[in-house]
């Protein structure tokens, strides 16, 4: 039992971060009631490609990370694809978090101390506290991130309480007339699925799991249900609130012109207890934290594996080599691209799209994945591969009509 609890807080704990924040924002277009039932869909086609992964690192007898993966069933090429599309995912992460984080503290800066200071700026100034921290030895960082994990828990669970106390039931945008506009869903959806975003961790799960098929589907199952979850109670929390105490922000957000400080201080102000306006700026700082934290250790240890073993003089400097690669070409799109927060969340949407489906899709139905045995027989059946397939491609699909459109 308690490895299954612990395997759960895995797969959860990945899901769940800054990505969050970024949904209302986006799900404000179509309404409550179409949110409820995108969000389920959206649970659904993730949870059975995600099977597809746990499948393909069954059979390979231990958990592998997908670049290992494509090279074990399939060859070089599809090991390059996975690893460079891990390293692109993380980077539009990490692009959305820089920016979003510096909006988030621009506002808590002007709305509790007063201070007006230029995003910029503090862009800057998160950008190096981060790399102080992914500097530091990974134990600590490891240690970090969970204390950050455990706090975004309780204070979520805080905030969410205190917001669906004062929504109103009988006054709640339950579909919105911009439902009927393409660039509504196709802004939605890839954001949706970068939420869902436990897929690189199936090798890690798979591993502790002791690869026994039975706690690993559960695992899974339980790990992406509470998300999904959270995701539902959050949105309606959030926009409810919203729709019915601060309607003006309501109508900017349904534009696109509020950006993701002024959304939560907006949030903030529409709580009349000091207590909930503190948890609103709160949450969301710990929530840009962590993902920041998390994510970027992730590509620091693998810009270190690309480099090579070096000898223990050197280390420290491959370190800190490591931490500015993964750190300096997101500050550059943070400091110079506008709104970036929910257009590099949509893109990391689109290639995470690879990550979680494309790519197990294509080392399953390999002759060396095939001549092995089967673990979950849903995975073999056609139909299932195809819904997940069709799913894959409408995700990018948005994402181009996205790019296209603005």
């Amino acid at each position: 039992m308690k490895k299954l609890i612990l395997s759960i807080c895995l797969v959860a704990g990945t899901s769940i971060g800054a990505g969050m924040i970024a949904l209302p924002m986006a799900l404000c277009k179509i309404g409550i009631l179409p949110t409820i039932v995108l969000i389920l869909g959206v649970w659904f086609f993730m949870y059975l490609s995600s099977l597809i992964g746990a499948e393909i690192n069954l059979r390979a007898g231990h958990g592998l990370p997908l670049g290992k993966l494509g090279s074990l069933y399939s060859g070089p090429i599809a090991s390059s694809i996975g690893t460079v599309s891990l390293i692109l995912l993380i980077y539009a992460l990490l692009c959305a978090y820089l920016y979003g984080g510096a909006s988030i503290l621009q506002s808590f800066f002007a709305s509790h101390l007063e201070w007006s200071l230029e995003l910029k700026g503090i862009v800057l100034i998160y950008t190096l506290l981060l790399a102080i921290v992914l500097a530091a030895p990974v134990g600590s960082v490891l240690e970090v991130n969970r204390v950050l994990f455990g706090s975004l828990l309780i204070f979520f669970a805080l905030l969410v309480l205190g917001l669906l106390y004062k929504v109103d039931s009988t006054h709640l945008p339950l579909v919105e007339k911009l439902s009927l506009q393409l660039d509504s869903w196709t802004g939605a959806i890839p954001l949706l699925s970068t939420s869902f975003g436990f897929q690189v961790v199936l090798h890690t799960l798979t591993n502790f799991c002791d690869r026994d098929p039975v706690l690993l589907k559960r695992s899974i199952f339980w790990g992406s249900l509470i998300p999904t979850i959270v995701y539902i109670l959050w949105t309606i929390s959030t926009l409810g609130v919203l729709y019915h105490f601060a309607p003006l922000e309501y109508q900017q957000l349904l534009v696109g012109k509020l950006e993701v400080g002024q959304f939560i201080q907006a949030l903030a102000q529409t709580a009349s207890w000091p207590l909930v306006q503190m948890l609103a700026a709160v949450i969301s700082i710990v929530a840009i934290v962590k993902s920041s934290v998390g994510i970027g250790l992730a590509l620091s240890d693998a810009w270190q594996e690309q480099f090579g073993k070096l000898n223990a003089k050197r280390q420290n400097t491959l370190k800190m080599v490591s931490v500015v690669l993964t750190l300096i070409p997101p500050l550059g799109m943070a400091l110079f691209v506008p709104q970036l927060f929910l257009k590099a969340l949509r893109f990391g949407g689109m290639v995470s799209i690879v990550i979680a489906i494309l790519l197990p899709l294509w080392l399953i139905t390999r002759p060396k994945a095939q001549e092995r045995k089967v673990f979950y027989a849903l995975t073999q059946r056609q139909d299932i591969q195809m819904l997940c397939l069709g799913f894959g491609i409408l995700v990018i699909l948005c994402e181009v009509i996205n790019i296209i459109i603005n």
